[in-house]
């Protein structure tokens, strides 16, 4: 989802966006969002305005995932004026901290079942979404609603390191209170920490302490720093429907003060095949050839992949070489290699 949604950005400008997962009736059971402060934020949503104090000034998803087909605005879901919404608790309290002006909202569904709503997101001073973009997001439904249903599971080595722009910083003493944090780390470590968001999420309204996995990863800097025989490596491994999570703890420099602080660095891991998408995409292939150099990094064979584009063996082939050529590989395992390094 993360990646869907950066990618939404090339198609409709919007600062921020989010993904709402749904039942059936239409009813939240997850959501994700680029903007770290409203993740943090969620719980006090799920506490204090969904379904509940939201419905005073909002139509609410329900209503949205049950009578709307085609991509919408926020102001077409207000019940009330937008001066009384910004009046409004939902705004005041909620809304108005993440810098929320308006949304577009598209319900993602596998035929008549809605599968989750895309929302995409404007602050003040920018302008309203048009109509011509609501009809781009109409038109990419049926690739997400796709994407949602075919997604794969992964071995632990299908797993790659991120970018530099996927890394994040917690500092914090060792006792476990956290002293600052990047946005980055603000983000996964909520992600890290809590698999689903719900009503019974209560612990993540103000991130100001280490859990107790990293609390530990701080007592065995501390064990390290004295050199005790029982300290154990400051490493740590989460694995949940986000993606992985690896942190590693390690001492910093004392500051003027005397006082020891310990750094936590946190990098969330993706997997092969959507690390692979991405590095196809910077050798800027012809569409075919990008298509074939995706499939046979899956291990499908060229009779496969013929078959599921609907063209001849030998075309694959074809397009297989010309792929080869580009990058300088002879097989699958150094066209991967080659990849990776692009």
């Amino acid at each position: 989802m993360p990646l869907i949604l950066r990618e939404l950005h090339a198609v409709v400008a919007s600062r921020w966006n989010g993904f709402f997962w749904c039942n059936p009736n239409g009813d939240l059971t997850n959501l994700f969002t680029e903007l770290p402060e409203a993740l943090t934020l969620a719980p006090l949503y799920y506490q204090e305005f969904y379904n509940s104090r939201e419905l005073e000034v909002f139509q609410g998803w329900r209503y949205l995932c049950r009578h709307f087909a085609q991509t919408t605005s926020f102001d077409a879901l207000l019940r009330v004026s937008r001066r009384e919404f910004l009046r409004h608790p939902f705004h005041g309290e909620l809304l108005s901290r993440i810098g929320f002006h308006t949304a577009l909202y598209k319900v993602v569904r596998e035929r008549e079942r809605p599968l989750g709503i895309v929302a995409l997101h404007r602050a003040h001073g920018d302008p309203a979404f048009s109509a011509d973009e609501a009809r781009r997001l109409d038109r990419l439904a049926h690739f997400i609603g796709h994407a949602l249903t075919e997604a794969g599971s992964y071995r632990p080595d299908d797993w790659v390191d991120p970018s530099a722009a996927e890394e994040g910083l917690i500092v914090a003493d060792p006792r476990g209170t956290i002293r600052w944090l990047s946005d980055n780390a603000r983000r996964m470590l909520v992600m890290a920490s809590c698999e689903r968001l719900s009503r019974e999420v209560r612990h993540l309204d103000a991130l100001q302490h280490l859990n107790r996995p990293l609390l530990r990863l701080a007592q065995c800097v501390e064990n390290l720093r004295r050199d005790l025989p029982s300290a154990s490596p400051p490493s740590w491994v989460q694995d949940n429907a986000w993606g992985r999570f690896r942190f590693h703890a390690h001492p910093l420099n004392p500051t003027t003060d005397g006082e020891t602080l310990i750094g936590i660095s946190v990098r969330h891991q993706r997997p092969l095949p959507v690390k692979l998408m991405q590095q196809i995409e910077h050798l800027r292939l012809p569409p075919r050839q990008a298509q074939v150099c995706l499939l046979m990094t899956s291990g499908q064979s060229y009779g496969h992949i013929a078959g599921r584009l609907g063209v001849a063996e030998s075309t694959v082939i074809s397009h297989a070489r010309a792929v080869y050529n580009r990058v300088d590989a002879r097989n699958r395992g150094e066209l991967i290699n080659k990849l990776l390094a692009v």
